[in-house]
């Protein structure tokens, strides 16, 4: 499904996430989301990996770590949005 087609909690976050980059570092958040796999716009599916990449930008460790996640590599699903974010913001 396209990213914003229908919106929820996890969208209103990462949506709060990306506006919060910009103010801060709008040229690496353009570059991020820029890079090849979401040229094409992002999905719901790829929301995880959007807001690792933001994480990348000052913490990649923390982003690799999160990355190792089993349960993170099919997205965030609803029921996991606040472990999700809670996680993201203690890596910040």
């Amino acid at each position: 499904m396209p990213f914003l087609d229908s919106v929820d909690e996890t969208d209103a976050t990462l949506v709060s996430k990306i506006r919060e980059g910009l103010y801060g570092q709008p040229r690496l958040v353009t570059e991020t989301l820029m890079r090849p796999g979401l040229r094409d716009g992002v999905t719901d599916a790829d929301r995880a990996t959007v807001a690792l990449l933001l994480l990348d930008i000052e913490y990649a460790r923390a982003a690799d770590a999160m990355r190792r996640l089993r349960w993170l590599r099919d997205g965030i699903q609803p029921d996991e949005h606040y472990v999700f974010w809670t996680l993201w913001e203690g890596a910040s």
